[in-house]
């Protein structure tokens, strides 16, 4: 955090700072203080509860599974389907490509026992001027890994929601699964809340040592508030909102934020003094 507060007012000369957690944030920007928060970025996939407006640090779960992932395993796909490969000069697909046919918004993630793409059927799409077909089988296996992993080695994202969820006391699990908020620039495949809610509903909900005797196992899924019309269509920003909301209320109050003049009398250490 001190290294953070030293490029805030040293190379971008803010005139005050406040530091608060990724995941607190984002359940702020969906109009919560608890649940799990499922943050799917491009290095990473992390898994954490918050209660009562408190980051639980030794519940929270983390794999590599995440954006990334999906463009590697994008590209091994088209790469294998010859009638795709052969459609580039060297016969080999590159990687500028499956990072646009990811971010197309022509991937999406299916529900088991759904009607699978036939893997005959071919879906056009422009990319450097040229226009190309790729197989519809391919656009549904390649981000599928976010819930199912290839990799025996990776840890299944339900397993994670579980883990995080034990990891807290019991009396705050059911309110914990009440809550949660998916965000991050890897949750905009069409179809990822339906897949991993029935992944949950049929995987883990069962299990009885997750809820006490005498809780209701009800899940849901939060999202950004309605009444935010702007952001409609954005809700894996919900951590950059939940930060302006924050901004317009902690920055009000000295007590919760470290000022230009603080930081010159007492240096980077001072941003530990200060908490919202």
């Amino acid at each position: 955090m001190e290294n953070l507060a030293q490029i805030a007012f040293e190379d971008i000369n803010a005139p005050t700072i406040m530091i608060m957690e990724q995941p607190l944030l984002a359940a702020y920007g969906n109009g919560g203080v608890t649940g799990i928060v499922i943050d799917m970025g491009h290095d990473t996939t992390t898994v954490t509860p918050v209660v009562d407006s408190a980051v639980q640090n030794s519940s929270i779960a983390q794999t590599a599974v995440s954006g990334a992932a999906v463009t590697t395993r994008l590209r091994e796909l088209l790469q294998a389907d010859t009638e795709t490969r052969e459609q580039f000069d060297d016969a080999s697909v590159p990687l500028a490509f499956a990072v646009a046919l990811k971010e197309s918004g022509l991937c999406a993630i299916q529900l088991p026992g759904s009607d699978a793409a036939d893997s005959s059927e071919r879906q056009s799409f422009e990319f450097g001027g040229k226009s190309y077909t790729v197989s519809k089988d391919v656009l549904a296996r390649a981000p599928d890994i976010l819930v199912q992993p290839t990799q025996a080695s990776a840890s299944v994202l339900t397993a994670l929601v579980r883990q995080a969820v034990l990891g807290c006391d019991t009396d705050k699990r059911a309110a914990l699964w009440e809550n949660i908020h998916i965000v991050g620039g890897s949750t905009q495949f069409s179809g990822l809340r339906e897949r991993l809610q029935f992944e949950l509903e049929n995987t883990v909900l069962p299990a009885s040592n997750i809820f006490a005797l005498s809780q209701t196992r009800d899940m849901r899924f939060h999202t950004l508030p309605e009444y935010f019309v702007g952001w409609r269509g954005h809700a894996h920003w919900a951590a950059f909102l939940g930060a302006c909301l924050v901004a317009k209320v902690a920055l009000a109050d000295a007590r919760h934020f470290v000022s230009r003049a603080e930081y010159n009398d007492s240096g980077p250490s001072i941003i530990h003094t200060k908490s919202f």
